[in-house]
C-alpha cells in the first residue's frame, strides 16, 4: 500500500478484476478479499484526521499469480526508486492499470 496526500494505491497480486464483475459499481474496499490490513490502515489514517479521497487497486493477472512475492517486491522497488510512476498520479484521473475503489461502507475506526 502507498499513500500520497489524499490518494491510496494498493498492489495486491491476488486481485483479479473479473472476480468482482458481478458486484454492482462502485466496487468498495470493504468488499475486496485479502485486504483487511489495508482497511485497518485506512481507518487509522482517517482517525488521525487525514482526508483519504481516492483509493485504487491493481493485481498482476492470473498468469503471473505464481510469482506473487517477486512481483510485489518489483512493484515496491519501482515505487521507491521512482521508476514506477503510476502510483504517484493522484486524483480521479488514475491510469487504466489501476481499478478505482470506493471507501464508502468501510467500518469506523
Amino acid at each position: 500500500m502507498v499513500r500520497k496526500a489524499n490518494t491510496i494505491w494498493i498492489f495486491n497480486p491476488e486481485f483479479l478484476e473479473p472476480d468482482y464483475q458481478n458486484n454492482p459499481p462502485p466496487l468498495r474496499l470493504a468488499s475486496i478479499r485479502g485486504v483487511r490490513i489495508v482497511q485497518s490502515l485506512v481507518k487509522n489514517i482517517r482517525a488521525y484526521g487525514a482526508n483519504i479521497a481516492y483509493c485504487f487497486i491493481q493485481g498482476i493477472g492470473e498468469q503471473d499469480n505464481l510469482t506473487c512475492i517477486g512481483r510485489s517486491l518489483q512493484w515496491i522497488e519501482g515505487v521507491l526508486d521512482a521508476s514506477n510512476l503510476d502510483p504517484f498520479i493522484p486524483g480521479p484521473n488514475q491510469p487504466a492499470t489501476w481499478f478505482s475503489l470506493s471507501l464508502i461502507g468501510l467500518p469506523a475506526a
